[in-house]
């Protein structure tokens, strides 16, 4: 998950003066059968930089602008069938080494009123997202299409 805001931001980042920052988290899900996923959250290190990648050490959050979610996973042969729309992808998918991809988003919550101490720690509570694995990626990291 990849958070990003902006805000009034201490330090000597080159691109404090823009007043965007980033936070960006990362984990493993369990998958239920029933499709239901549990991923507990980390924050990646630095948990919070500027656009720029400099690690900010002090923020003052005005507004969250955007959570970004996303995921792989390495697929099954009915996962396989079920994002890829054509044989071409399909063989392709279910004999090499590929990854689907994923993007999702926040059912009905929206992440306002953070602080850093949140962002630093990715410490949320419980999310609530849907996603949405349908853009197999080969080895190389390219989405597979057919000729």
């Amino acid at each position: 998950m990849t958070v990003r805001g902006v805000g009034d931001i201490g330090g000597t980042c080159r691109d404090a003066d823009a007043h965007q920052f980033v936070a960006s988290y990362h984990g493993t899900a369990d998958i239920d059968s029933d499709g239901k996923l549990d991923v507990p959250i980390f924050p990646n290190q630095p948990a919070l930089e500027t656009p720029g990648g400099c690690k900010i050490r002090s923020l003052d959050v005005d507004q969250i602008t955007s959570a970004e979610i996303g995921a792989v996973m390495t697929p099954t042969d009915e996962a396989c069938g079920h994002a890829c729309a054509d044989d071409v992808c399909r063989a392709s998918c279910e004999t090499s080494a590929v990854t689907i991809a994923a993007h999702g988003y926040l059912d009905f919550q929206i992440l306002i009123d953070l602080d850093q101490d949140q962002l630093e720690t990715g410490d949320f509570g419980e999310l609530h997202v849907s996603m949405v694995f349908d853009a197999p990626i080969d080895a190389a990291g390219r989405q597979i299409v057919a000729p």
